[in-house]
């Protein structure tokens, strides 16, 4: 199930992905971003809404088969049991250890080279063109302390509330009996086949026909409902490895819902807890395409602000941005590190 929901991630990531085709794709255009230039650039509502469906079709393919073999496999994926059972691991060949260490060495290198190379562009004239160092763009960026402010608040409540729904959808989906889980199980994970974009366009539409003017319950909302399926699907994967007769062991023993959920299934998924909640802060600190057209002049985004800043040329205010904007995402996702650590002990 892990491994399905991480496909699933990936593949509706990348078709849905806003910011980086917009800054470095150029000439080369993806649909994404064609629903935004569309709206923005040519007013063509009805074109941009038509593309939006047609990024769905690819979404929704992957999610009726992502749930299909899910539900084939979860029965035979529940692992975590009541017992405790040691199993001695199998030491790995030198070969194979050798392949592995070069193998992560590799990636762990290339995601620390991209972070390499945006904090070196926050302290350079032009980046990639005038290497002498400067501090000008790093002390400019408090003049967008606001951005900053409202990225990592809208962050937090998003992952908070992100994570409670996932958590509760999940129990009531997974570990109960009840005859609505289906439907329950649906809607959670429905909004994983709609485009960022097209999500970000149906609220602006639907906030300017009722109107609706608070731009920071949009966003954040914008952020729930389109983290919301992978926060599912992260508890899900957890909640399937825990065998059922851990909740039928404590109903028998007298304990209602509510002190199953809170006495031995949550415990149990503290880490996917964490997972969800690490998740959607950090695609949310940095979200574009569900924001792009609910952000105002008064609720402003740092994720916003950098691709702005980046499209005017001005390279170097947008890499020390995005460098004080990365090292906010680590402090707070070291907090929560230590805080879970607190909790299991």
């Amino acid at each position: 199930p892990g491994i399905l929901s991480s496909f699933l991630f990936i593949a509706v990531s990348v078709l849905s992905d806003f910011g980086n085709p917009m800054i470095v794709g150029g000439r080369f255009k993806v649909l994404a971003v064609e629903i935004y230039t569309q709206l923005t650039g040519w007013m063509n509502v009805s074109v941009s809404v038509v593309l939006g469906i047609i990024l769905v079709v690819p979404s929704i393919i992957l999610f009726i088969l992502q749930h299909k073999i899910l539900k084939d496999t979860s029965v035979r994926s529940a692992t975590v049991g009541g017992k405790e059972a040691a199993v001695s691991a199998e030491r790995l060949c030198l070969s194979v250890r050798i392949f592995l260490t070069l193998f992560c060495a590799f990636l762990s290198g290339a995601v620390l080279l991209q972070f390499a190379a945006v904090l070196t562009g926050s302290f350079q004239k032009l980046w990639g063109i005038d290497t002498r160092f400067t501090a000008e763009h790093i002390l400019s960026v408090h003049r967008y302390g606001a951005e900053l402010l409202d990225s990592v608040l809208f962050a937090l409540c998003s992952a908070v509330l992100t994570t409670a729904l996932a958590s509760v959808t999940a129990f009531f989906v997974q570990k109960t009996d009840s005859p609505f889980r289906k439907t329950f199980d649906t809607f959670a994970q429905i909004p994983s086949a709609i485009p960022g974009s097209l999500l970000g366009l149906a609220l602006s539409f639907a906030a300017n026909k009722t109107g609706f003017s608070f731009s920071p319950a949009l966003i954040v909302a914008a952020m729930i409902v389109s983290f919301l399926p992978f926060s599912y699907r992260i508890i899900t994967s957890s909640y399937l490895q825990q065998k059922n007769t851990l909740v039928y062991g404590a109903q028998s023993l007298g304990a209602g819902k509510i002190t199953v959920f809170r006495s031995v299934t949550v415990p149990l998924a503290g880490s996917a807890l964490f997972s969800s909640f690490v998740y959607v802060f950090v695609r949310s600190i940095g979200t574009m395409s569900a924001v792009i057209f609910l952000v105002s002049f008064k609720t402003k985004l740092a994720s916003i602000a950098i691709l702005n800043l980046a499209e005017q040329g001005d390279w170097g205010k947008a890499a020390a941005l995005a460098s004080v904007l990365t090292c906010i995402a680590f402090l707070v996702l070291g907090i929560g590190r230590f805080a879970l650590r607190r909790f299991s002990r």
